[in-house]
């Protein structure tokens, strides 16, 4: 997702919040903004309920379908998935650097357990779904195990391959996320 998307979509969204966190604009301002905003950004919500999303994450999930009118007379449209955590939606890409992610973490259904290769495999489209992957990386994905540790390989970083690498409890259970541009072979 663009980093201008994601400062327009933020622009928009504080023009509907600017009231509880400090006018910035006037009433009148205010008023026209959400009367006409429709006219140059539309979002479309459509919420994810493919079977391996509902089984995998607790966390609602929606893909906004995101269209600006141009000046040009064009439209520029994008599609960003954002999760629903408590009263604030959080825009969901894949990380763009080493770390662990205990957001990806809490985002997991209570009860579930990665245990086998048929389990990996739903997480798996979940993945596809909610980080979903271009042409070239989606040749690349694969997913592993050893142990209590689990890899998801979800493309490629220059000569490496990059993915999730997730930790299990002896249940199964996700005690760790974590995401790794170079994951060892």
């Amino acid at each position: 997702m663009s980093k201008q998307l994601i400062g327009i979509i933020f622009v928009v969204l504080s023009v509907f919040v600017s009231g509880a966190v400090g006018q910035t604009l006037s009433q009148e301002e205010q008023a026209f903004f959400q009367k006409h905003l429709p006219d140059v950004v539309r979002v479309e919500p459509k919420r994810l309920n493919d079977h391996a999303i509902v089984s995998v994450f607790v966390t609602p999930m929606y893909d906004f379908n995101v269209a600006i009118k141009m000046g040009d007379g064009g439209t520029s449209t994008q599609h960003v998935v954002v999760a629903r955590v408590g009263e604030e939606f959080v825009p969901l890409s894949r990380p763009g650097q080493d770390g662990d992610c205990p957001s990806i973490q809490k985002m997991f259904r209570p009860g579930f357990t990665l245990t086998n290769d048929d389990v990996a495999e739903t997480l798996q489209r979940a993945l596809d779904i909610v980080y979903p992957l271009n042409g070239q990386d989606k040749r690349l994905e694969t997913f592993r195990h050893k142990g209590n540790e689990w890899t998801f390989v979800r493309g490629k970083f220059f000569d490496s391959m990059m993915g999730f690498v997730l930790t299990t409890d002896a249940t199964g259970a996700v005690t760790g996320v974590k995401y790794v541009l170079k994951l060892p072979s």
